[in-house]
């Protein structure tokens, strides 16, 4: 009997789960899709993980409370977060924080200004934050199974397939029909998760100021904001309310919304993008924006692990043997990483460094997170407010330990 083989695909940084997927050829066989929980992510400015023994840890920026410590103060270490130990899976957003339990309940932190902890207290004003500073049950269900912290909103999973958002609205993000507006004020603001139509056929979100997500079917669909094609269905309308329908394929296995732009896996391992690509962070060395649909990035099939970053034009992925690759406009270590020059020069797609069998890494808009199989965390890039977590604040060009002891998914 010929045995199908295994793709690993992991999302990180912004929905919390890991893609198992089976795919054999021919016939009628299609992708059958696991979800597995992310331990590692990036904010803007801060840093999430979870260690093996299932606590909480955190450093970076913490001027809204998305350490979730309780204070203001940045950390440049890792710190616990409170005392719990059964937390299974972390996202963070621009500056606020998600996470899930292992009793499929569902924790937020930090910036509040609209709405995006869940938790139904939001500002009137830019200077009203009204942060939460501690992690704090969004609700009362124990059935989330996935969650994604986007740039002022959140979406996240139920085990029955169920797809729910809430946060800001002003761009359609939240998919449900209502909102759009654009960038000036609050529109249709949602307190608490509102469901994104009736379908129970959910398997991942990722979410930025557009939002995107992949169903069981391996169809891809997305809405929010489209003004540089982000959405990449055909149009570069200023924002969608609903969710629409990506291309017709349906092998799909994980989607990442960075800022402007949108990055993709297959099935197959191959690579896409769409969207803005002013930067080259679509990584096809043409600088021309991708408005109408997907385009395959190199001829490549062994793309294993992909990240994009809600407030990045840049892009990095693991290949199947764990090395990094990266490609676009990186501005946190430029002697080490992407952007090697003056600020107006683009990387094309390269490898970052020679080491190999890196399992897992989140991106933020100035540091990258790696996790290796021994379950050392590494970091590398600006950490002017301590989102590196080596304990001080210049800038790392080269990878540096910041802790062991961390799950590796």
């Amino acid at each position: 009997m010929k045995s199908c083989p295994r793709l690993l695909v992991l999302f990180v940084a912004l929905p919390a789960m890991l893609l198992l997927i089976s795919a054999c050829g021919g016939g009628k066989n299609r992708a059958v899709v696991t979800v597995a929980p992310v331990t590692i992510a990036a904010g803007y400015e801060h840093s999430l993980a979870i260690k093996a023994d299932g606590t909480l840890w955190a450093w970076g920026g913490n001027f809204y409370g998305q350490l979730g410590d309780g204070t203001d103060v940045n950390r440049f270490a890792p710190i616990q977060v409170g005392a719990a130990n059964d937390w299974a899976a972390v996202s963070a957003g621009y500056y606020h924080s998600v996470a899930l339990k292992a009793d499929g309940s569902l924790w937020a932190w930090g910036n509040n200004d609209y709405c995006q902890t869940g938790d139904r207290n939001s500002g009137s004003d830019w200077y009203d934050w009204n942060c939460t500073r501690v992690p704090t049950m969004v609700g009362r269900d124990r059935d989330w199974v996935a969650v994604s912290a986007g740039y002022e909103h959140t979406a996240a999973i139920k085990a029955d397939g169920s797809l729910w958002t809430w946060g800001n609205n002003n761009l359609g993000q939240l998919g449900d029909g209502t909102g759009g507006g654009g960038y000036d004020g609050y529109y249709n603001c949602k307190l608490v998760p509102v469901r994104v139509g009736t379908d129970r056929d959910w398997v991942m979100v990722s979410a930025s100021d557009h939002t995107v997500a992949v169903k069981a079917d391996g169809s891809l669909w997305a809405w929010g904001h489209s003004a540089s094609g982000q959405l990449g269905d055909g149009t570069s309308d200023r924002y969608k309310t609903l969710p629409v329908r990506v291309g017709s394929d349906n092998d799909w296995a994980v989607v990442s919304a960075g800022l402007w732009h949108t990055m993709a896996l297959k099935t197959d391992g191959s690579l896409w993008g769409w969207g803005d690509n002013g930067e080259n962070q679509l990584g096809d060395g043409t600088y021309n924006n991708r408005w109408l649909a997907p385009v395959r990035v190199g001829a490549n099939n062994d793309w294993s692990v992909l990240s994009c970053h809600l407030a990045s034009s840049y892009t990095m992925a693991l290949k199947a043997d764990g090395a990094l690759w990266g490609w676009g406009a990186f501005n946190g270590a430029r002697d080490y990483i992407v952007l090697d020059g003056p600020p107006f020069w683009y990387a094309l797609m390269q490898q970052i460094g020679t080491a190999v069998g890196w399992a897992d890494l989140a991106t933020s808009s100035n540091h990258v997170i790696l996790l290796n199989a021994d379950g050392e965390i590494w970091a590398f890039g600006n950490s002017n407010v301590g989102q590196v977590g080596d304990g001080t604040f210049f800038t790392q060009h080269l990878p540096v330990l910041v802790g062991t002891g961390f799950r590796v998914p």
